[in-house]
């Protein structure tokens, strides 16, 4: 339902219900409504109308629920239509030989499960500068995210590994905003530079988990803790003294891990920005199109296995030689600690680096996530119309050489790759392994006719 008042005031109401045959059967039916309104300060107010500097002034809010049935992806043993009851699979050589047998799948499924749902606020603004030559939107939003399902791990001496639960409630929030200028300079009547950029920020916080737990496991080493972003690495690391300095091994030199797993940083990008320029000068078109994302850290599971190859850059440290660990300390009878300044490790080549010592520590593959990328250049040329004056069939020839994923920038701590990567498309972002190609770049070019 849509209301308007002197085409300056509008409301809108929405309402939707589902009856989805995935959900239990007497609870398939679920409703979400939603509703947003705005006001056209240009319109509504007699002094901005026909102001040369501010022509164009919205603001706006929304608010919505929205419903959405989980489905796992494509590569879960567990398919969407089935997450009600258990289901067995046909297994090679169970119970022996070529006998046919069928066991069960390795995540529980739960016949009461729920709808996720999404309750999301938003208030923003846009404005149109000199005749929308400037156009900015901002927006702010806030989302509560409830009854999340999650595939849980759970103990195998159930016979299963995981079981499908609501069992996660987060908050999103965050601010965007984009700014166009057409044209940003004009070189001509139709020639022109056209720049926009967009930025979007993004934070999120765990409220609850599953029946007072602290935490959930996801995958790969991303984990669901409550009071931290959702998701969150939780890693191998050494052995550290209260101001950070590694605990080293006083006989053999080597460093301790850890046995306790510690939380890192978020796996999701905090910051995006993405940017477009266009230049139209005498029927060539230059289009460039840039993104930054920041904010996020990866696990670069490709590490361990360059390593224990012997062909990585870190695998070639002091040259193979043995050395001291840096910024590491001996713990003392009391309990203090004292720099290490003299026991070298052992060995620094198998024993050490390729065997279990160094590649167990998954912080040694840890690395921010930040990346800057030039996503894709287009050059054009539109053949002039009286070139094709001559022809009755074609009316209009566009040739464009393509050029994508030309520049990547990453911080020196990232000697791996891509971290756009990950060897998942789920929640378990943020980790890669040897599965995943290396990125590429491509070339290309189009030829557009219009006959």
């Amino acid at each position: 339902l849509s209301l308007g008042y002197h085409n300056w005031a509008f409301v809108e109401f929405t309402g939707r219900n589902d009856w989805d045959s995935r959900l239990p059967e007497n609870k398939q039916s679920y409703f979400y409504p939603g509703v947003n309104a705005s006001l056209v300060l240009t319109d509504m107010i007699p002094s901005l109308k026909n102001n040369e500097f501010l022509n164009y002034a919205k603001i706006k809010g929304a608010y919505a629920i929205t419903g959405n049935v989980y489905t796992p992806d494509a590569s879960s043993v567990t398919s969407g239509s089935y997450l009600l009851e258990s289901t067995f699979s046909q297994v090679a050589g169970f119970p022996y030989g070529t006998l046919p047998g069928f066991s069960a799948d390795a995540t529980i499924n739960n016949p009461n499960i729920k709808p996720e749902v999404v309750r999301s606020t938003e208030f923003g603004a846009e404005l149109g500068f000199f005749r929308s030559r400037i156009i900015a939107e901002a927006a702010y939003y806030f989302q509560d995210n409830n009854d999340q399902v999650v595939p849980i791990g759970i103990s195998n001496s159930t016979g299963y590994a995981n079981a499908f639960l609501n069992a996660a409630r987060f908050n999103n929030k965050g601010f965007e905003a984009d700014l166009k200028l057409t044209p940003f300079i004009r070189f001509g009547p139709t020639d022109a530079w056209e720049l926009s950029a967009n930025y979007n920020y993004n934070t999120s916080d765990v409220v609850s988990v599953y029946e007072g737990l602290n935490e959930l496991f996801v995958g790969n080493t991303a984990y669901i803790v409550k009071g931290y972003p959702a998701y969150t690495h939780k890693l191998k690391d050494w052995l550290r003294d209260p101001t950070g300095r590694v605990i080293i091994d006083p006989v053999s030199g080597y460093p301790l891990q850890n046995p306790v797993n510690t939380y890192f940083g978020r796996t999701n990008p905090k910051h995006i920005i993405g940017i477009t320029n266009e230049i139209n000068i005498k029927g060539f078109s230059l289009r460039a199109v840039a993104e930054y994302r920041g904010g996020a850290f990866i696990v670069n599971g490709l590490g361990p296995t360059l390593d224990f190859t012997g062909i990585s850059k870190q695998s070639a440290t002091n040259g193979r030689q043995r050395f001291v660990f840096p910024n590491s300390v001996v713990k003392n009878a009391d309990g203090s600690f004292t720099p290490n300044t003299d026991i070298a490790i052992k060995n620094a080549h198998y024993d050490f680096l390729q065997a279990t010592v160094f590649r167990n520590v998954q912080t040694n593959y840890y690395s921010s996530a930040d990346f800057w990328k030039l996503r894709e250049v287009v050059l054009s040329y539109t053949v002039p119309t009286t070139t094709l004056a001559s022809s009755k069939i074609i009316k209009k020839a566009v040739i464009s050489l393509v050029g994508r994923n030309l520049i990547m920038l990453r911080p020196g701590t990232n000697q791996w790759t891509d971290p756009e990567f990950s060897n998942t498309v789920g929640n378990a972002v943020g980790f890669t392994d040897n599965g995943q190609s290396p990125p590429t770049r491509l070339f290309g070019f189009n030829v557009n006719l219009t006959f």
